[in-house]
């Protein structure tokens, strides 16, 4: 039961900082701009590490290194809520 709710915990953190990432950074152009723009909920001082930590050269490079390999993806997950269990018994 933890361990789930620790997976379910993980995702969702991960989604909420994507989003406040392109929501906020993302936004703004300027790294001036990206400091000044806290989002709401969020303490400056917490917002400042968080832009001070994309704006790190090996964070830079990992995301443009991720964004090309999921552009070189072109396999889509089509099963829909079928499981894939059923597709191998129906062939």
């Amino acid at each position: 039961m933890r361990e789930a709710f620790e997976q379910h915990i993980k995702l969702r953190y991960s989604d909420w900082m994507s989003a406040l990432r392109n929501s906020f950074f993302k936004k703004y152009k300027t790294t001036g701009d990206r400091y000044t723009h806290c989002p709401l909920g969020t303490s400056q001082d917490v917002w400042s590490k968080l832009v001070d930590h994309w704006l790190q050269p090996t964070w830079q490079d990992k995301s443009k290194r991720n964004k090309s390999n999921r552009v070189k993806f072109t396999i889509v997950h089509t099963t829909g809520s079928v499981p894939m269990k059923k597709y191998k018994k129906d062939e």
